[in-house]
């Protein structure tokens, strides 16, 4: 690690740090792993969704909370800003380490907006399930056969990851 980054990287982070340096300590965190790691290597790690929660997560409060968030995003990057500098990460184990870390705290921030990028329509698969059955057992005969559940489900869900999208809060995994 060069002296430019010796200030980031530390494993340990005080709350002053968390609370006044972390937009400075993730830019610099940020900045060293694409200069150490190739793109396929930076797109597998989901760095870009990594740092639009590190940057979500500096403006949102309880303070308190959120400096657990920022502690487990940092320890999902220092996973690769430690890593020996010949270590080659698996595809498995970077989904892995994505799984563990980045998806847990983006469903913990989905009370914030932030939505995974999800397959919406198979998703509303499950309304038109509901449909089925309410037309087996004789029920939709009064809303004239319509899936009706199926067109709620769908549009929620679509408009639920447009809203996140226009936001800059949709997480690509």
């Amino acid at each position: 690690m060069t002296s430019n980054y010796s200030s980031a990287m530390q494993r340990v982070y005080s709350s002053h740090d968390l609370d006044k340096n972390f937009i400075t300590l993730l830019e610099i965190k940020g900045q060293f792993l694409k200069e150490r790691y190739s793109g396929h290597i930076i797109r597998s790690i989901y760095l870009d969704n990594a740092m639009k929660m590190g940057y979500a997560l500096f403006d949102l409060k309880p303070k308190s909370k959120m400096r657990e968030n920022k502690k487990k995003l940092f320890k999902y990057l220092d996973i690769y800003v430690f890593a020996e500098k010949d270590k080659i990460f698996t595809d498995k184990e970077m989904a892995m380490n994505a799984g563990e870390h980045l998806h847990k705290l983006a469903t913990s921030m989905s009370d914030y907006g932030f939505r995974t990028k999800s397959y919406w329509f198979f998703l509303s698969l499950f309304g038109l399930a509901l449909d089925g059955i309410l037309t087996l057992v004789g029920i939709a005969k009064f809303y004239y056969y319509v899936p009706i559940f199926f067109i709620i489900v769908s549009y929620r869900l679509y408009k639920r990851e447009r809203k996140a999208e226009k936001e800059g809060k949709l997480l690509r995994f």
